[in-house]
Formats: structure tokens, sequence, C-alpha cells
């Protein structure tokens, strides 16, 4: 690439919105989303299937199910995150008990239940939910298909239903004998998946060499955030150039001690030999603003910055519990006081 030599001054203190017409995104609210959206997870491989010829066979990866034209994946391991102390206050914030069970009622399986599941999003109102866990992808599929008020689908081996809950159209398949997927608005994203499910050797979707490129340098974590287009930010920001050649985003959070939470972000693509010092003055501003001393506190560890040659690597350790009383502060007492009803 040629090389832009850009150093950043001082940005001011709001927040900077990037997007282009793929989908935007804002830096702070992605250090967030990676905590606050409750219930699903994958990993990279883990369970076993039975091939055609009776042998076992590692299950293919939820990720892997991804479409072509998806622009965001949230990856969760509820049963660890549920189970492991780090995160269970957050996940007690994020995903309490009256949620839980209106996701038992709904899909007739308890969060505890669910090992890895995949929230994939594009442009568009569109999604699908893949979920895999203690359970057979079968009987959800049939469950769901009990609630629909109208059912325009019904098959079997897999199990498929579509129709009516309530008003919303939705979409359920069984991909294997432990996972499931769950759809709305979702156009030929389904029919990617099943072709998938049903073919082992079936072509991988387009750019499923660099999610899974960017999946590898995340490494495992219960939390995993997959930002699959370009940050892309506007013209005027200090940043179009740094990042003009920037491909994809990665997050994942895990814990790595005794209250302490490990937020790793990876950006690839190819970047100017002065992106450390960009990115430092980046979320050094960040780390400072209100948001990120609420979240991450006051005098939050340092950044720990690694160059690679088509990849740049963040790392910041903070305390769960004070990412904990942030969440709490932003989310939910702060709403509760923007709603309250004003004594007279």
């Amino acid at each position: 690439m040629q090389e832009h030599n850009v150093r950043l001054g001082r940005m001011g203190h709001r927040w900077p919105r990037w997007g282009n017409s793929r989908g935007r995104f804002a830096i702070p609210m992605c250090m967030v989303l990676a905590v606050a959206w409750p219930g699903l997870a994958c990993s990279h491989r883990s369970g076993t299937g039975t091939s055609p010829q009776g042998r076992e066979a590692p299950l293919r990866a939820l990720t892997a199910f991804t479409p072509p034209d998806a622009t965001s994946v949230l990856v969760l391991e509820p049963q660890q995150l549920l189970s492991d102390g780090v995160f269970a206050g957050i996940m007690d914030l994020a995903f309490p008990l009256d949620q839980r069970r209106s996701f038992e009622r709904m899909f007739v399986i308890r969060a505890e239940e669910v090992r890895e599941a995949v929230w994939v999003r594009w442009d568009g109102p569109g999604f699908v939910a893949l979920l895999r866990g203690d359970f057979r992808g079968r009987d959800a599929v049939r469950g769901l298909g009990m609630r629909m008020n109208t059912v325009e689908v019904s098959r079997d081996q897999p199990a498929r239903r579509v129709g009516f809950l309530g008003t919303v159209r939705r979409e359920a398949l069984e991909l294997d004998d432990q996972t499931f997927a769950y759809s709305g608005d979702a156009g030929p994203a389904m029919a990617t998946m099943a072709s998938l499910g049903a073919n082992d050797e079936a072509d991988s979707p387009r750019n499923s060499a660099e999610r899974e490129q960017l999946e590898t340098l995340l490494g495992p974590a219960p939390v995993r955030y997959l930002h699959l287009v370009a940050i892309a930010p506007p013209v005027d920001s200090p940043l179009h150039v740094v990042l003009a050649q920037q491909r994809m985003l990665g997050l994942a959070l895990r814990s790595v001690g005794p209250d302490m939470l490990e937020l790793h972000l990876v950006l690839t693509g190819a970047f100017p030999s002065t992106i450390e010092d960009n990115l430092r003055t980046v979320f050094g501003q960040l780390m400072r603003s209100d948001l990120g001393q609420v979240l991450l506190g006051r005098e939050p560890r340092p950044i720990l910055l690694e160059v690679r040659e088509h990849s740049v690597h963040a790392r910041v350790h903070f305390s769960a519990s004070t990412l904990q009383s942030g969440l709490r502060t932003v989310f939910v007492d702060g709403l509760a006081d923007l709603f309250a009803v004003p004594s007279l």
C-alpha cells in the first residue's frame, strides 16, 4: 500500500461514529456489546456428530454457517458465562432471570443447556440465531412449530418449520442432532445454512477464509464479536487515511484471573507505520472519557498494542466488578432515572 504517515492530535470528547452503507459501527458500543447481548454463543469446534459411515466426526463450527452477506456475528458460550464466577454478575445484569425464563418458554431450552450459539446480522432487519447444546435440535424445531399460530412449512429429516409467531414470520431448521437455527426476515440465509448442514463438502461462503483467520487471531473466548466489513471512517475523520485499507474487526472478552477480564481487539488489513501511535491516541481518549471511566474504571491498566504484518492487536485488563457496576449505571440505573415518574 502507499504509506501514509498520519499522526492524530486531540479529537475532542465526542465518540467518533464510523460506518458505510454496509453497516454503521461505534467503538464504545462495540466495547459494551460483547457483554450486553444475552444468551447466544459459539466456539471454533466442539462436540461430535455421527458421519454417514457411523464414525464420530467433529461438528461443523457454528460460525461456518455465516451467510456471505453477513455484516456482524456475536458469539457467546452461555454455559461457561453462567457458571464462571467472574462473569456471573455481568450475566445477571445482561441476561436476568426473567429473560432466561422467557427464553425457556420460547424454546423449551434452559439457557444453562446452551453450550454454543451465534447471532448473525446484516443490513436490514433480518437475523439468524444458531444454538447448540445439551438438547436435540429436532425437538427444539418441533417445539417452535407447536407455538406457531400459523405453520406454512412443516418438514422432518431434517426438521423444519416456517410460520407465524404472533404477527412475525419465523423459521426454525435442524442443522444437526445438537443444533438448530432460528431466523426472522433472513431471506436466502437459511437456504445457505441448510445446504451447509446437509453437505460437509459444500462450498464455503464468500469471505469465510478472512472470517476464519480473524477468529484464529482472536483465539478462544466465551464472548466474541466479529465485524465482517470495514469500519470505513468518514472522509473528514482523522482516521480515514489510517484505516483506509482495514478489512475486519474482532473483539474477545475472557477472564484472566479473579475479578479480572481481558478485552482483546483485532483489526485486520493493511496499516501505515504510524498505526500504533494513532491507536494509542484514540484508545486513550476513549478510556479517559466519562463512559470509558464508568465501564473500565478511572485508572485502567495500560493498553498493550502489537502490530503484525496484516493485523493490529490491542489488549486491556480491567475489573469485572467495575464493568458490572458501570453497566448497571449506564443501562439500568440511568434508564430507571430517565423513565421515573417525576415527583410533584
